[in-house]
């Protein structure tokens, strides 16, 4: 059976408090082969959102076509992009869409 040669890994979540923390499965270890993480965060719309990575590391791949971070601004595919990152085009923690800058 095939889960006795890859387990499942879960991954991915729904955050709702004013603080916290999310990272891969495994780290800082290497992230598992195939895996989808999504994580929405949601906040009060009177209330804005920083997020700083610590660390930022995925597989290198030609326009993020695989391994990458993608931050939109709102819970779905069709939310605006506001930003797609990836080994190619590492951004500094102070980046952010101008919306979202005070």
């Amino acid at each position: 059976m095939a889960s006795d040669f890859f387990p499942v890994v879960e991954c991915g979540g729904t955050f709702t408090d004013e603080e916290g923390s999310f990272q891969t499965p495994r780290y800082p270890k290497p992230y598992p082969a195939n895996i989808e993480c999504e994580w929405i965060i949601t906040v009060p719309v009177t209330h804005s959102l920083t997020l700083t990575f610590d660390a930022f590391g995925v597989e290198e791949s030609s326009k993020c076509k695989y391994d990458y971070v993608e931050i939109r601004d709102g819970a779905t595919e069709s939310s605006t992009l506001i930003g797609k990152f990836c080994a190619i085009n590492l951004f500094s923690s102070r980046q952010c869409a101008q919306a979202f800058c005070q």
